[in-house]
């Protein structure tokens, strides 16, 4: 046998051992947020689909919320929770201290921002942390 011979025969043998044999790629996927026990009377989800949260929609969000706490002259308690890698965020509100006329306008404002495609409005769901 010549050297080429047993050069192939020494690739093949290498190669279809297995040792070397390409696995399937499996991508990494993203963790769910871990939630908390704390459940919140309406939380605003700012989400992603691999380019990060809609700027407009977080625009026009802190824009609602900002006139909401002006014509109502009180601030609406909020905890602001980030949870994922492309800036995902949750607005979660306690509605605490707000008359009950402030809390209906402003669950009905905040439900309109459930029409944009990267927002996703919830009730009575607890917040990621």
């Amino acid at each position: 046998m010549n050297l080429r011979h047993v050069l192939c025969l020494l690739l093949f043998t290498v190669f279809s051992s297995g040792a070397y044999a390409r696995q399937p790629h499996t991508p990494p996927t993203a963790a769910p947020p871990v939630r908390s026990a704390t459940v919140y009377p309406i939380v605003v989800s700012f989400i992603s689909i691999g380019e990060g949260v809609s700027y407009p929609s977080v625009m026009q969000f802190n824009t609602l919320v900002a006139e909401f706490e002006h014509t109502w002259g009180v601030a609406a308690q909020r905890v602001v929770s980030p949870w994922g890698r492309e800036g995902e965020f949750d607005v979660c509100f306690t509605l605490g201290g707000l008359p009950a006329a402030a809390r209906a306008e402003l669950v009905d404002q905040l439900r309109l921002l459930d029409a944009e495609p990267l927002v996703a409005v919830a009730e009575d769901v607890a917040c990621a942390d």
